[in-house]
């Protein structure tokens, strides 16, 4: 089997199983970070890519279909890591991939609550009722970005091959279980096959993903399949201007041999969109301009002032959200200003920090309390007490040894 999807809620142990088959297969871990740098280079902002993988989306987001486009782009970027084989994702990554493919095998994890409040509690460093609510707000996230993706009926889209329950066997054993149906005790194609369903994966994906970040078709609703280089596009296009700007982007997404749009191809009587005789009609009956009615008018202010209250409502919302999590979890932590590269292990300077910070790969500002380093959100505030002695105010994310940072000042 060329791909493994494991997926679960949150905090349920997929990464740990993604680790421990990895080792058994001599496969390679497809990381959410590698996926997201691919992604960007469709000009979307790695926070924007960040937020679309892991958060549920708000209304006005959902109105405007922009966190359905870096979904799209995520996908397409996923699809490129994975042309290789050999590979596992994790998470909801593993979400983002089609049902029904020869080349994938999904494993669901389940994992009982006190396992997966144990792993927030071991990660966020908070007590057992707090670990808990946090749970909550992850396990709602979670359900809501699904229900985004798939619509209300999500659990039955997701059909898995394999349910482990990660609270009655170690991560090794059931990833002894999953390799021995990799290894040939599952019935899977060819290898030939496989890669066949990768490269075409990837190539319906990157289509999508060029049509998804133009301005002139990010609003059509249309579905791409993709087969030897033959694409196939089905969906409603409304004019002729559409169609000439789908036509222009297959014509320059690379793999493309040909493409027929709803059964026939572009160009010939048949293969006009439908609803393009009636679009020009309309076009001929307004060519002469006539004021909009005062009802018209009415119904579009009240839609603008609905969708103004809803955008004011979310950021509301998140704001209040973002200023109760920081009341609750900030943590005061004192140490010295230094970078990830010297931290205790030199004597330094402040000129030493911000020059290896400067010339240094991946190299960055960091608060060493005597025995930890972590890495502080706030970049540019940790550079102005740059090898001094501070107290820092954020929230600690104990495994990735990081900061979110509310404040810096200098220590007494």
């Amino acid at each position: 089997m060329n791909v493994i999807a494991i997926s679960g809620p949150p905090f349920s142990g997929d990464s740990l199983l993604a680790e421990s088959l990895a080792d058994s297969l001599g496969y390679r871990i497809i990381e959410p970070a590698v996926v997201v740098e691919r992604a960007a280079a469709w000009s979307a902002s790695h926070q924007e890519l960040n937020q679309a993988l892991t958060r549920r989306p708000r209304i006005w987001d959902r109105f405007l279909r922009r966190g359905w486009a870096y979904l799209i782009v995520l996908q397409a970027a996923l699809a490129e890591e994975l042309r290789g084989g050999r590979a596992i994702c994790y998470g909801n990554l593993s979400d983002l991939l089609p049902s029904g493919d020869g080349f994938l095998l999904r494993i669901r994890i389940e994992a009982p609550l006190e396992f997966r409040t144990k792993m927030v509690q071991e990660r966020f460093k908070l007590g057992p009722a707090e670990s808990l609510d946090l749970l909550r707000q992850f396990d709602r996230d979670k359900q809501g970005w699904l229900r985004n993706l798939y619509g209300a009926g999500w659990r039955e889209t997701l059909r898995h091959d394999l349910l482990i329950d990660l609270g009655r066997m170690q991560p090794s054993e059931a990833a002894a279980i999953a390799a021995q149906l990799v290894q040939g005790q599952y019935p899977v194609a060819s290898e030939q096959l496989q890669q066949a369903a990768l490269d075409n994966l990837a190539l319906s994906s990157r289509l999508r993903a060029a049509l998804a970040c133009c301005a002139s078709t990010a609003h059509l609703d249309l579905d791409v399949a993709a087969e030897s280089g033959l694409v196939s596009i089905s969906g409603k296009i409304p004019g002729p201007n559409e169609l000439r700007e789908v036509q222009r982007i297959v014509s320059q997404v690379p793999g493309v041999v040909d493409f027929v749009l709803n059964g026939v191809k572009p160009g010939t009587p048949e293969g006009q969109p439908a609803g393009v005789s009636a679009f020009l009609r309309k076009i001929q009956r307004l060519s002469a301009w006539k004021p909009l009615r005062p009802t018209w008018v009415a119904i579009s202010l009240i839609l603008c002032l609905v969708l103004a209250s809803s955008w004011v409502l979310n950021k509301l919302g998140s704001t209040v959200f973002d200023a109760a999590f920081a009341r609750v979890y900030t943590r005061t932590f004192t140490g010295v200003i230094t970078d990830t590269i010297c931290a205790g292990k030199v004597s330094m300077d402040a000129q030493c920090a911000k020059r290896c910070v400067r010339l240094g790969k991946d190299v960055k500002y960091a608060l060493y309390d005597g025995g930890d380093v972590y890495v502080l959100s706030d970049q540019a505030g940790a550079e102005r007490y740059a090898a001094q002695r501070v107290q820092v105010r954020g929230v600690l994310d104990a495994s990735a040894k990081t900061l979110r940072v509310a404040s810096i000042k200098p220590s007494l």
